[in-house]
């Protein structure tokens, strides 16, 4: 009987565990110890990250769960990590909020940022898996279909199946553009030639033709071609500028103003002289999306109208403002000047203090980079909110190490910022309090603190990472 029980238990669990991957329902679960197994393991795998106490995790489980069911049995496996719990995934992805959703190709990742739909999940999942929506085109009569339809195609005119690989591998990473092929010599030599690709779509200059077929000349071509030559500020615009890294140049104005027409005209304008160099766009400063990305940039509504070239290209953000009248000749040399790097980019600062003799020295936006950067000495500094209970719990502790360490120690400063009133270009500005620290060898090497904020913790940290020595008054901890 015992035997029995044993081997029923046995074949309940080989059930709901696939090579020692547990479910619940249709949904893999996966930990710290298990994820890199199931990656390697399969070609595809979507992994959902969630925290139980996230609203907008509880209401989308469902939706998960439906579309598991459904892919799982095309082969296609969906897999969740409860991130409060497995802690390694949490800090390996750097994840800011809930629910993430990735897609795992061959290792690879992209991430999921459609609706949280069942439907919506299957059908990207689809798309990004085995390419059903890269069909061929066999007859003009479909083309001419297919091109009117859509507002922005993509079509590869030949037979060439490297040429095609390339094409799908971005067709499975893109999301806004249809692509199709054409092999019919017919079409080819009505429309193309073999070994080209044409983007068609229903605005500006309607189609754009490209011959170097690889991978990353048809992702730049996509991105630089297939948007607008102007647009509205909306998600999608927001994708292109912060997902995809494409700087732009915006025009924050309300779309109340009697004068917003004329401000549309402007920047109408200005996006035909520019021609791709960047991205052109306008934003209602009273809309949601566009008031959330005013505030982001520092941007008051008694500046307006106002403009500002947002680079993405690089590790971090950089803002740039234009001086004087807004009139085409002016906004034209601005962007000259900012591809020609005749200008410097501007952070949020507040007025920096006419008093800094306490033992903790108040650095801001503007005087960043003089204190901080450019100099041999050893700086520590605290990032702060005002309004932060652990801001408040920390800050005397940091006093109390600045005090003593201060008097010995001239090659070593501790500072304070205020980041809510202030920004650096290379810190995000969210997650209080932080604590970085600048070694004098090492500027462009910050090391982020995290150990216990008591004052001992703090001295050793300095003492092991510091370039210059470091004297500790009244040393009593022969350890520290």
């Amino acid at each position: 009987m015992k035997i029995i029980f044993t081997i029923f238990f046995i074949l309940i669990n080989f059930n709901i565990c696939e090579e020692n991957f547990p479910y619940d329902k249709d949904v893999m679960i996966l930990t710290d110890l298990t994820f890199d197994k199931a990656v390697e393991k399969y070609e595809y795998l979507m992994v959902y990250f969630y925290a139980p106490w996230c609203i907008r995790c509880n209401k989308f489980h469902p939706e998960y769960e439906e579309a598991a069911s459904i892919l799982r049995k095309e082969n296609l496996i969906l897999a969740k990590v409860d991130a409060t719990v497995e802690k390694q995934l949490d800090k390996r992805f750097q994840l800011k909020g809930f629910p993430v959703i990735k897609l795992f190709i061959k290792g690879k990742e992209i991430e999921y940022n459609k609706e949280r739909k069942a439907l919506n999940v299957v059908n990207w999942m689809r798309r990004k898996t085995n390419g059903l929506a890269i069909k061929d085109i066999n007859t003009i009569e479909e083309f001419e279909k297919y091109k009117n339809e859509n507002d922005v195609v993509l079509i590869y005119f030949g037979d060439n199946k490297i040429d095609i690989e390339e094409f799908i591998k971005i067709a499975r990473k893109n999301d806004d553009v249809e692509f199709r092929i054409v092999k019919s010599n017919n079409i080819i030599n009505k429309y193309s030639k073999k070994g080209t690709i044409i983007l068609y779509k229903k605005y500006d200059e309607k189609e754009r033709e490209l011959k170097e077929i690889k991978e990353k000349n048809i992702e730049e071509f996509i991105n630089k071609y297939s948007s607008p030559k102007l647009m509205k500020f909306d998600e999608k615009a927001a994708n292109i500028i912060f997902d995809k890294n494409q700087s732009a140049i915006i025009l924050f104005a309300d779309e109340k103003s009697n004068k917003w027409n004329e401000y549309e005209n402007l920047m109408k304008k200005i996006s035909d002289k520019l021609n791709y160099k960047l991205k052109s766009v306008i934003t209602d400063i009273k809309s949601v999306i566009g008031g959330k990305l005013a505030e982001k940039i520092g941007i008051k509504e008694n500046e307006l109208p106002s403009i500002r070239i947002i680079d993405t290209s690089g590790n971090y953000m950089k803002k740039y403002k234009i001086e004087g009248e807004l009139n085409e000749k002016n906004i034209l040399n601005f962007v000259d000047k900012w591809e020609n790097k005749k200008i410097k980019s501007y952070v949020r600062s507040s007025e920096e203090p006419k008093e800094n003799n306490g033992d903790v020295f108040i650095v801001v936006g503007n005087t960043f980079e003089k204190e901080v950067i450019n100099n041999n000495k050893d700086i520590m500094v605290l990032f702060y909110s005002p309004w932060c209970y652990h801001c408040k719990a920390l800050l005397p502790k940091y006093e109390e190490v600045a005090k003593k360490l201060k008097n010995k120690n001239n090659n070593l400063i501790l500072m304070k910022i205020d980041a809510i009133e202030n920004e650096v270009e290379s810190i995000d500005n969210y997650g209080f309090p932080k604590i970085k620290f600048y070694p004098g060898n090492k500027k462009d090497k910050p090391i982020d603190y995290n150990g216990d904020k008591s004052i001992e913790d703090i001295i050793k940290f300095i003492k092991n990472n510091a370039f210059n020595p470091i004297i500790i008054d009244n040393e009593k901890n022969p350890d520290l």
